[in-house]
């Protein structure tokens, strides 16, 4: 098998001038207050409940090795289907991610297929989904009101997240583009950095690319200790 080895607040948009009276192409300022750049970095595709089309893929993990493309499936909250296929078309292994697991399926070879929990890919698995969906990690909403929200620098939202009964303490670091790599005057999440503090300690890099109008990213990477992730798709179709 050719490469593949058994991976609420308000909306402020504080300091806005305006347009100047009949210029509809005058440049519109944004002050990049944390509540504007948390809104923006959790926006895109909150609405989307599904998401099918190809992908190109390249993996360095543990559990896949190897670049191929993939047809792929993610539904929200949790689901996902990657079927990865050589060259011409075949199947070389079924991958179903549900909440915190995944197995992998490999046709006529049951001592390749596996199955496991936590990551996949070297992605924890409670964002595989979500990125899938073009959504980038974030808190969820039942954790913003708890959460300590900062302006590191410019360009650059720090996200605390305690730990409570149900929920281990986290961290999110978002940095944005400049002024040139804004969508039509709004901010862009170049890369995020995520820990996660509570045992097991874990830290992974995203960094995206390519975002569409809603500022979804179209090409996307995951790092961490457990492996290497990158994504890039060549078509996707979005269901609300």
């Amino acid at each position: 098998m050719r490469n593949f080895k058994l991976v609420a607040g308000r909306t402020v948009f504080a300091g806005l001038i305006a347009i100047v009276a009949g210029c509809a192409q005058a440049p519109v300022r944004v002050a990049l207050e944390p509540e504007v750049l948390l809104r923006e970095a959790c926006g895109p595709n909150r609405d989307i409940r599904s998401v099918k089309g190809s992908v190109w893929l390249k993996v360095s993990s543990k559990e896949v090795s190897g670049q191929f493309p993939a047809s792929v499936e993610a539904t929200a909250p949790d689901a996902l289907v990657m079927e990865v296929t050589n060259l011409v078309g075949g199947r070389e292994a079924l991958i179903t991610v549900s909440g915190k697991r995944y197995t992998i399926e490999v046709p006529n070879r049951r001592d390749k297929s596996q199955s496991g929990a936590r990551s996949w890919g070297g992605i924890p698995l409670e964002w595989a989904t979500e990125l899938f969906l073009g959504r980038l990690p974030c808190p969820g909403p039942e954790a913003l009101g708890e959460s300590a929200v900062r302006l590191a620098e410019a360009g650059v939202l720090e996200v605390d997240v305690p730990a409570n009964l149900s929920r281990e303490a986290q961290r999110f670091v978002y940095r944005f583009a400049g002024r040139s790599g804004d969508r039509a005057g709004r901010p862009v999440v170049e890369s995020l950095r995520w820990e996660r503090k509570s045992p097991p300690v874990l830290n992974v890099d995203f960094t995206f690319g390519d975002p569409d109008d809603s500022g979804s990213p179209r090409k996307w990477e995951a790092r961490s200790s457990q492996g290497e992730i990158k994504v890039r798709w060549r078509e996707r179709e979005l269901s609300r």
